[in-house]
């Protein structure tokens, strides 16, 4: 709830605050501790396994090499039956302009860390094939 002290939503010079009247950044988030939380809800009632829940896309608008395009992105993707699931980190190019980044890290739900494979086999699993 808003009032004279504390803003809900602030617009200036382009600039959204949440928590504040000045925002200094694109998107600017201030709060006390344990209050500064984004939440990403996907909404659908049924996820299947490697689906999307939600993601952050970083994205190019550089045209004179790749061509605009996703240069690194973080999904979080549904486990079995939509439960625990994954982060993937994707920062590799796949070589094709325009084409989004491809996974290049992922962080299971049973705390395996994968890095050039997608199935950690151990807690730390680095596939380097070169």
């Amino acid at each position: 709830m808003a009032n004279a002290t504390t803003p809900v939503i602030q617009i200036n010079e382009g600039k959204v605050g949440i928590g504040t009247f000045s925002p200094l950044t694109k998107l600017h988030i201030a709060g006390t501790t344990d209050g500064n939380i984004i939440r990403i809800e996907n909404t659908t009632t049924a996820l299947s396994a490697g689906d999307t829940i939600g993601a952050i896309q970083f994205f190019n608008n550089d045209t004179t090499d790749d061509s605009p395009n996703v240069a690194a992105s973080i999904y979080a993707t549904a486990g079995a039956s939509g439960g625990s699931g994954s982060l993937r980190f994707k920062t590799k190019e796949p070589g094709t302009e325009g084409d989004p980044a491809t996974d290049t890290m992922i962080i299971t739900n049973g705390g395996r860390v994968g890095i050039g494979t997608t199935s950690p086999a151990s807690k730390l699993h680095i596939n380097n094939p070169t």
